[in-house]
């Protein structure tokens, strides 16, 4: 049995905004703050101001930090799409 590739397998993030899909480039040391800098260049909603629905630290759950890399956070399910809430 195969084990599930995790957040560190990905090579795009996909994400809703304002009720249009995107996808963003991730690798597994990505911050969340690049990614925050990623997600602004496409929906020009700054980091400071965005809230993104679905990600979860591994092993504890809690809210990830700017500072955690995409393979600290727990694995999404496949097709997961994350939410993005915040304004320009």
């Amino acid at each position: 049995m195969d084990a599930d590739p995790g957040p560190s397998a990905c090579s795009s993030l996909a994400f809703k905004h304002a009720g249009r899909e995107f996808e963003v480039a991730t690798s597994p040391s990505m911050t969340l703050a690049a990614l925050k800098a990623a997600i602004e260049a496409i929906t020009f909603v700054p980091p400071a101001r965005q809230k993104i629905l679905g990600l979860k630290r591994g092993g504890d759950g809690k809210p990830p930090s700017d500072g955690d890399t995409l393979a600290d956070l727990a694995p999404p399910k496949p097709g997961t799409r994350f939410l993005v809430l915040g304004a320009p």
